[in-house]
């Protein structure tokens, strides 16, 4: 499982990530929020481009679920001041 701080590492980690053939994998099928090892994870399931093969990549988003985007955290502060 990866350590997420931030959604978009979980989406740079993806990118990175090869299949032991050493193509890249495309993803099937949006997130998945699950319960894993008693901790939030946002898992998702890819398959290779070149050999067919599947896998599953989850992410530990504990430092950040529940919490509100960064985004939108910036998007309150400016509502609240007019």
């Amino acid at each position: 499982m990866f350590s997420a701080y931030h959604v978009e590492q979980e989406r740079w980690t993806r990118q990175q990530l090869q299949c032991d053939c050493g193509s890249r994998w495309t993803e099937i099928g949006p997130q998945q929020l699950m319960q894993l090892d008693g901790k939030p994870s946002d898992v998702y399931r890819a398959t290779c481009d070149a050999c067919g093969g599947e896998t599953m990549v989850d992410f530990d988003v504990s430092s950040f679920f529940g919490r509100p985007s960064d985004l939108q955290a910036l998007d309150d502060q400016d509502t609240a001041r007019g």
